[in-house]
């Protein structure tokens, strides 16, 4: 019978499902690196512990490796420099995964790690932080980002900078004192300064962030979102070529200049420049080149809507006080609340949206005089953070009091 020393015992690690067992456990702990790398401070650990990559948890959620050999071997360095007591790591090895039978796995079917549902964490939209490595990487290439909630669509303000109580920030069409730490107003909030990127106020955001965008115009670019197949050819037999990034339903044509962002210039057609966003869907292909006039001419092509007046149209209240007879405020809030959504949720014919949009609030609401400026620029709000120009806004607006005969 063979006799195993205390020396040559196997040692088993436990699994930590969370990082602050290092500072109490007294038994040998097995910690992933994904945990590992949201502690903001480390000390010296109180047992025996062993590193896990994480590799395949983000082979599962993304079919490939988010985290390079590079960045993996600098934390390892720093953790055990700061936590000691780690004699082993679990190394990440190029192999061909292997599916049933021992056939290598299609690359389009990642790897999903033993005794998991779906693998990572799903409290989450983006655990391992990797929209925000896109980001910096923008930042640091002169390209303005910000994080996108799911539905593509930007974060929503915070309670202070909520209905535009805050005034706007200072890039904004209209100037604002707003200095708000947080992701609020858009693409407005997109910025190069990688401390306020990573900082605690942007930190929520990009741990559910589920896309990144960028500020075109901050860029000194301008993007044709084409939305169709058809947009495309149109695109390819009209347009100078440039840089191409392929899209879910089309493409994206860059142009190095910038211009004013106008939705609909033509059928499935959209211009993102200026106090606009695009997703950020890679660097695309080809050499870009110059803004052509052929873009410019675009937005300034006459519109079938009535010329843009020089202030915002007011709802004026009727004789007699004002107050909404047939509705209460509070279904009056719900339905502003409602407009927004509807606006903001928009994925194409956001020009069409806002018009109708306004012009089912005022068929409700345009004659008893409980409108205000305050819900008027909520709803403006809306639509210029969907890309919509104040001049679009003020048309929509006009047009649909005119057809209600207002």
């Amino acid at each position: 019978m063979t006799t195993i020393t205390a020396e040559a015992a196997p040692l088993f690690y436990l699994g930590a499902h969370q990082p602050h067992w290092l500072w109490t456990a007294r038994f040998p702990l097995f910690v992933s690196h994904r945990q590992l790398a949201r502690r903001a401070r480390l000390r010296p650990a109180t047992c025996r512990w062993a590193l896990d990559s994480g590799g395949f948890t983000e082979l599962s959620l993304h079919g490939r490796w988010i985290t390079t050999a590079a960045e993996y071997a600098e934390a390892a360095t720093n953790y055990a420099e700061h936590l000691g007591m780690l004699p082993h790591l679990r190394h990440r090895v190029a192999r061909p995964a292997i599916g049933r039978a021992g056939r290598p796995r299609p690359p389009n079917r990642p790897v999903r790690p033993a005794g998991t549902a779906g693998g990572g964490d799903r409290s989450m939209t983006n655990p391992d932080r990797s929209h925000l490595r896109t980001a910096l990487d923008l930042a640091a290439g002169g390209v303005p980002p910000l994080p996108l909630r799911a539905g593509k669509v930007p974060f929503g303000n915070c309670r202070g900078c909520a209905n535009g109580t805050c005034g706007g920030r200072p890039n904004m069409k209209t100037p604002g004192p707003c200095q708000c730490p947080a992701p609020c107003h858009a693409w407005a909030a997109a910025t190069l300064d990688p401390h306020v990127l990573t900082s605690p106020a942007w930190a929520p955001a990009w741990r559910h962030a589920a896309a990144v965008a960028y500020h075109p115009g901050g860029a000194g670019l301008t993007v044709i979102d084409l939305d169709n197949e058809e947009a495309v050819a149109w695109a390819r037999a009209t347009l100078p070529a440039t840089r191409t990034v392929p899209t879910t339903r089309g493409e994206h044509w860059l142009y190095l200049g910038v211009m004013q962002s106008v939705n609909a210039v033509r059928p499935g057609v959209d211009i993102k420049s200026l106090m606009s966003y695009a997703r950020w869907r890679g660097p695309g292909t080809g050499t870009i080149t110059d803004l052509p006039a052929a873009v410019r001419a675009l937005a300034d092509k006459p519109t079938t809507v009535r010329p843009a007046q020089a202030a915002r149209p007011a709802v004026t209240p009727p004789a007699g006080g004002g107050e909404c007879r047939h509705r209460t405020p509070a279904y009056l809030e719900r339905g502003i609340a409602m407009a927004e959504q509807r606006i903001t949720d928009a994925q194409s014919a956001v020009h069409t949206t806002v018009y109708r949009t306004f012009l089912a609030v005022l068929a409700a609401h345009g004659r008893c005089g409980c409108l205000t400026d305050a819900h008027i620029t909520r709803l403006f709000t809306a639509a210029q953070a969907k890309g919509e120009s104040p001049r679009h806004c003020t048309d929509a607006w006009a047009n649909a009091r005119t057809r209600l005969g207002l």
